[in-house]
């Protein structure tokens, strides 16, 4: 669709309580995949619902950094 830009929700991380940190750890993971291909993207947004998530989102990107 020649998209520039992209969000995501945490998706199921609330009500239905799938835990958080495999939910970021998963999508940082196909982010980082997703980039290496080429793309009209050039950013992706994680919404996060409060400081504590976006924490662990923070975390699981660093984990991939590192």
């Amino acid at each position: 669709n020649h998209c520039h830009s992209i969000a995501f929700p945490s998706i199921s991380t609330g009500v239905y309580r799938f835990p958080i940190d495999q939910a970021a750890a998963i999508a940082m993971g196909e982010i980082k995949d997703f980039s290496s291909f080429p793309s009209t993207l050039k950013s992706v947004t994680i919404c996060c619902f409060s400081p504590e998530d976006q924490q662990v989102y923070q975390q699981a990107l660093s984990a991939l950094e590192g």
